[in-house]
Formats: C-alpha cells, sequence, structure tokens
C-alpha cells in the first residue's frame, strides 16, 4: 500500500535545468513560469488519487550549481522521505565538450543522487534528451548526452530509487527529432507543452511505481 513508511502525502521537489521550468508556451527559454513538467504530473497523480504533494524546486541550473545550491536551495525545506525528481546533463554537456563517454557528466550526476539519499530522501533521474541549440552547442553535444543516459541504464539500480528515461521517448531520442516544431522550440532545445503532456505521462507512472515500493 501506499505510505508505508509515512502515511501522509510524499512531498516531490523537481529540480533540473531550464527544461523543468519553462512552461513550453513560446516565450523566452529560461523564464520561470510555475515548473510545467511538475504542475503537469502532479495532476496526473493526483487525478487518480495518489498520496503526492508538489512541494518544491529549482530549475535552470547545471547540475553542479544544482549540488553547490542543495544546502541552500533544496535542504531548508527537505525533510527525510521526500523524493526529489532531477532533470538535467544537457547543460553539463554544453559545458563538457570532450567528454565523448558521457563518465564526466554521469559522475555528476551521481554526486547530487548521493547527496539526497544523504539526507534521506528518494530520487528519479530523468534522462537527457536531444539538443541542439543553434550557435551555442557543438555537433557533437547529444551524442555526449547520450552516453551519459546509457551509463544511467546500467547502474540505475544503485545510484537512483527510478529513472523517468525521457530519453528513449520517440520524440526525444534522436538528433534529428530537434527539428520537430510538435515538440521543440525553434532553439532547438527547450520544449513545448505538447513535448511536457508525452513526457509527464512516462514520469507519473514512475513515481507511483516508487510510491508503491516504499
Amino acid at each position: 500500500m501506499y505510505g508505508k513508511v509515512l502515511p501522509y502525502k510524499r512531498r516531490i521537489h523537481f529540480d533540473g535545468n531550464s527544461l523543468m521550468n519553462l512552461a513550453g508556451t513560446g516565450t523566452a527559454p529560461g523564464v520561470t513560469q510555475g515548473y510545467y513538467l511538475g504542475t503537469k504530473t502532479m495532476s496526473l497523480l493526483t487525478a487518480t488519487e495518489k498520496p503526492v504533494y508538489f512541494c518544491y524546486g529549482v530549475g535552470g541550473r547545471r547540475t553542479q550549481v544544482l549540488i553547490d545550491e542543495f544546502p541552500t536551495k533544496i535542504l531548508p525545506n527537505f525533510q527525510k522521505g521526500d523524493i526529489v525528481v532531477m532533470w538535467e546533463i544537457t547543460n553539463h554537456a554544453h559545458d563538457e565538450t570532450t567528454d565523448t563517454t558521457g563518465v564526466i557528466l554521469y559522475n555528476k550526476v551521481v554526486d547530487y543522487c548521493n547527496m539526497d539519499r544523504s539526507y534521506g530522501g528518494y530520487i528519479i533521474l530523468i534522462t537527457g534528451i536531444a539538443r541542439d541549440m543553434t550557435g551555442f552547442d557543438d555537433a557533437n553535444i547529444s551524442d555526449r548526452i547520450f552516453a551519459c543516459n546509457a551509463l544511467i541504464r546500467a547502474n540505475a539500480s544503485t545510484i537512483c530509487d527510478g529513472v523517468a528515461d525521457f530519453g528513449a521517448l520517440s520524440i526525444f531520442d534522436s538528433k534529428a527529432d530537434v527539428a520537430n516544431s510538435t515538440y521543440y522550440m525553434t532553439d532547438r532545445t527547450h520544449i513545448k507543452n505538447a513535448a511536457y503532456d508525452f513526457a509527464a505521462q512516462t514520469l507519473a507512472t514512475v513515481i507511483d511505481t516508487l510510491l508503491l515500493s516504499i
């Protein structure tokens, strides 16, 4: 049954880059508009009376910034047993231009998982999606993101409590997908509401599975 450890509603934090806080309505990337992925996912869960509560979150960050800010941005509002949903990878991939195997990206993700778990939290990772911001990213950025995704999948049972594999979804799993204007904005990095709506189904299922196991 739900809530075997904590009988009240589970608090869920949504942390990550601008994909975690952009509503996808076509406004400038990086503008906070209410954590669209979080609100969409929570609406799916609460519609079926899952014991969850939208707690808090930080967006627009690189992985290292999430690590650095955890003590000041997350921990003050954190309780043992909380669930953290973390979606980054792509911003860090922009910085690590020579990390063709994804190891550096992966190790930073693991550092964040370990930090969350050290305070008694549960963590769900979202894998990275293809991106190609014209004039900003190099041509190989999606390869590095996908390499990190492969490491997450291979080690998921030891580094986190669940994986929402957005990087394997048909709308996100190829460099060619960034040209699909149904799901991606013109910058080929940020995504539209249709993409969030599609992906939120996957995340809600992963959260529900975790709720049943803790």
